[in-house]
């Protein structure tokens, strides 16, 4: 298609086949991708900030403690937002109206070179009332997932209670919605708790 101007204008060159194609071909290519971008664009972020959320950093829930001597202060940095923070310290609030049992939550990884096992003792340890006390250690960013009870507290909450709880928050870890599961399953325990337990049942006389 030969280009025309005005007849006082310097003759215009006619454009190659190549730029008549990048014109025709590449542009509408170019804006359909740019549109789909925008459209996915929240998406995108969605998923950014879901991954980046489910890594290292650790904070911790509890009703009032002295930190063990391996809990580092530096590691208490979390890229978990502080409403998740807020939601999980009222479940833990909740739970522990619901059941009478202090409940606290350990998210993030241990110190180097700590075992996890022994490092959620040892958090445990440290509670006021560790007797009645239930700690739940999880560490988004890999497999460890600790559960720790005194005595008084797993008399009200029995090992089929608790491995529920670790089978959902499993399932939360896996879909990046760590902090919904843990905040489920700190409602479950407390629910379970506070059920009476039937000791003995008397057999019924006709």
């Amino acid at each position: 298609m030969p280009l025309e101007t005005l007849p006082y204008w310097e003759p215009a060159e006619n454009p190659s086949l190549l730029v008549w194609l990048g014109f025709v071909i590449g542009l509408p290519i170019l804006l359909t991708l740019m549109i789909i971008l925008l459209v996915r664009a929240g998406d995108l972020a969605r998923a950014f900030r879901n991954r980046d959320r489910d890594t290292a950093g650790a904070f911790w829930i509890h009703p009032g403690t002295r930190a063990p001597a391996s809990l580092d202060s530096s590691e208490d940095e979390t890229p978990f937002t502080i409403g998740e923070r807020e939601a999980l310290a009222r479940a833990a609030v909740r739970a522990e109206r619901a059941s009478g049992l202090p409940f606290s939550v350990y998210v993030g990884p241990a110190p180097t070179d700590v075992d996890p096992a022994n490092f959620a003792e040892e958090l445990h340890d440290s509670l006021p009332d560790p007797d009645r006390a239930v700690l739940i250690m999880c560490d988004p960013d890999s497999d460890d997932l600790e559960f720790v009870l005194g005595e008084s507290a797993d008399r009200l909450i029995d090992d089929n209670a608790v491995a529920q709880a670790g089978v959902a928050i499993e399932d939360g870890r896996a879909n990046h919605r760590t902090m919904n599961a843990l905040t489920s399953a700190l409602d479950q325990l407390a629910e379970h708790a506070r059920k009476p337990k039937v000791l003995h049942a008397d057999p019924v006389t006709a």
